[in-house]
């Protein structure tokens, strides 16, 4: 059996799920690009908070930091139930 055939039997199994696979696409790009931010609001708590004592930023960044889990665990739940949709189907 040819490479290319092999490639076009795949595409048919996978064409239904399109939909289901670039939503889960986007949860995945969701996670990468909260990973970084997790990383970037480390600095401003470090300093901010323990060292400089700011009130204002006491109040905001642990709410921004649990956002940004928040969102990053949502969009790593939707990835892996819509891959395993796709995967069980």
């Amino acid at each position: 059996m040819k490479e290319t055939n092999v490639y076009l039997r795949l595409l048919e199994l996978v064409r239904p799920h399109t939909k289901r696979l670039a939503l889960a696409m986007v949860c995945m790009l969701g996670v990468a690009a909260a990973q970084p931010v997790i990383a970037y609001l480390i600095k401003p708590v470090v300093d901010g908070i323990i060292v400089e004592r700011d009130p204002g930023l006491m109040k905001l960044l642990p709410l921004v930091v649990l956002v940004v889990f928040a969102g990053k665990g949502l969009f790593g739940w939707g990835s892996t139930y819509l891959m395993h949709y796709v995967g069980q189907s």
